[in-house]
């Protein structure tokens, strides 16, 4: 209900059915008084009214709040388990105080409380109002189930789409022709004075020594995470990554480059956000990756094994 609300994120499997077990004996908690108080001051619940039926003593009369509550647990524990399991066990509950009351011709909870259920033939308008409470809470629980979920048909495409409208696609594409790419943008900028290298979590910068932490950010994600998980991450956290913006290039490029010397992308996709993110922190503008050769590398600047040849370039 609260996703469908706009007020939290969809669940999917298998915390949906974590929320379902542990929602369905909270609600039940709750509806234990809800049960109990209405049918003090009305002797019928909402649901109960819209198929015509009341609870009374023996002798057709209301009952104090205690006697309904006993009444209310009785069904909550003995017709429905508690709503433990839920549904499978709850299913059985309910057969088992179907056949009960066919048997007996009352429940267990009404034979405890000495109370009774009483109804009529039921109008047209209540068998109507049921089937609409019928239908929309299927449809409650059916668009619960699939709110969020990715639509995999592929839409008509006209004209160019922008990025922002999906999540950072870890996925890269052609290796080689990233690599390359990345390569000649290092060529190109060697000479701009912005370029540096990973030095234990540290961004070293090779003409003026200037230099800023490479931040794990609170809240991210274990490297070993999922790349996806972590691309979903990174746009709620910094709205920056959503847009078609230079950060996100720059994202996907970490990735790419991460991937290309061996780092796991869940890892290579964590780096790249915390270097991103350090960089525009620290006023150096957009950080990229490059893939640095031996020969580039500074004698003076030792490279973290994890890292092998990858350098970084920031630009304002």
């Amino acid at each position: 209900m609260a996703s469908l609300l706009g007020m939290a994120s969809p669940l999917r499997l298998p915390n949906l059915l974590l929320a379902i077990a542990i929602g369905s004996m909270l609600v039940g908690v709750l509806h234990l008084v809800y049960e109990a108080l209405m049918l003090t001051l009305f002797g019928t619940t909402i649901g109960k009214s819209v198929f015509g039926l009341r609870v009374q003593t023996r002798h057709g009369k209301g009952a104090e709040f205690s006697r309904f509550f006993r009444r209310s647990l009785g069904a909550w524990l003995w017709g429905s388990y508690a709503y433990v399991l839920f549904p499978l066990a709850t299913l059985f509950a309910w057969k088992k105080s179907y056949d009960e009351f066919r048997l007996n011709g009352r429940t267990y909870w009404d034979k405890q409380s000495k109370t009774r259920v009483i109804g009529a033939v039921l109008p047209l308008w209540h068998l109507s109002a049921g089937a609409v409470l019928t239908i929309a809470a299927f449809g409650m629980v059916l668009m619960s189930l699939t709110a969020g979920r990715p639509d995999n048909a592929a839409p008509a495409r006209v004209g160019a789409e922008s990025p922002a409208a999906s999540p950072i696609q870890p996925t890269p594409p052609s290796a080689d022709a990233a690599a390359s790419a990345v390569a000649t943008s290092a060529i190109a900028d060697a000479n701009s004075g912005q370029i540096g290298a990973i030095q234990n979590g540290v961004a070293v910068f090779f003409d003026d020594k200037k230099s800023f932490a490479i931040v794990a950010l609170p809240g991210r994600p274990s490297a070993s995470a999922p790349a996806e998980q972590m691309a979903r991450w990174a746009e709620r956290t910094y709205p920056y990554f959503v847009g078609d913006g230079p950060e996100r290039r720059a994202l996907i490029e970490w990735l790419i480059a991460g991937t290309r010397i061996g780092v796991p992308r869940g890892a290579a996709l964590a780096l790249g956000i915390d270097t991103v993110v350090s960089g525009r922190q620290n006023g150096r503008g957009v950080c990229w990756p490059v893939l640095l050769p031996p020969d580039r590398i500074p004698k003076d600047v030792a490279i973290h094994p994890e890292k092998g040849g990858l350098g970084i370039r920031c630009e304002r």
